[in-house]
């Protein structure tokens, strides 16, 4: 493997002020609709975005689409473990998000999903040693949350947590920030701050 994969993912895009749903986009299942001197394909770098896309009935899915550092389309992953009000809204999915690039292999969790162990746990299982999580943990109980629940993910299953978490106001609640990486065992390696919109980029070491 030349390098790794660079990665650009977008925490949870809910919007909880609502209680109704808009025509959800028609998704884009090919490759990246890219213009002329795109930064994010210049710089090579791979993205795991989150959006509302059609679902089997008549609800929307919360989604996940990955694509490559060209454009192209890797993977669709759609949420499994819908949080409350999501319930009476969305569609729950039915499959995992696992998938490669350059020879890693990443697993996939939404917000509510990344609370049930099970959901990385397979992914583990199945080769994965990334979990890509996004998500939007309030301030209060969610700073305790995100700070436990992730670097537990890391510790249990042996995988590098990336987290994308919301910062700032996001309808009722005000995102608290901090995306992060750990490392396999729970260790922290990078963090961004509780106010500020930041990326973070960490390394990821070869495959023992």
């Amino acid at each position: 493997m030349s390098r790794a994969p660079h990665w650009w993912c977008s925490p949870s895009s809910r919007s909880p002020a609502t209680n109704s749903t808009r025509s959800p986009p028609t998704p884009v299942c090919g490759p990246a609709r890219t213009t002329p001197g795109d930064p994010l394909r210049a710089a090579g770098i791979a993205t795991a975005v989150n959006v509302a896309l059609p679902g089997d009935g008549p609800r929307p899915a919360i989604a996940t689409l990955v694509h490559d550092a060209d454009g192209a389309h890797v993977t669709t992953y759609r949420k499994r473990h819908l949080f409350r009000h999501e319930q009476d809204l969305f569609e729950p999915g039915t499959g995992d998000g696992c998938f490669e690039l350059l020879g890693v292999r990443f697993s996939l969790g939404v917000c509510y999903d990344n609370h049930f162990p099970e959901l990385p746990g397979r992914g583990a299982a199945a080769g994965c040693r990334v979990h890509l999580a996004s998500s939007l943990y309030g301030t209060g109980d969610g700073i305790r949350e995100r700070a436990t629940v992730h670097p537990g993910i890391a510790e249990r299953y042996g995988l590098y947590v990336v987290l994308a978490n919301h910062v700032g106001p996001a309808g009722p609640w005000t995102g608290c920030g901090r995306s992060a990486v750990w490392a396999p065992g729970g260790a922290l390696l990078a963090e961004a701050d509780d106010r500020t919109p930041s990326v973070v980029t960490a390394a990821i070491g070869p495959a023992v």
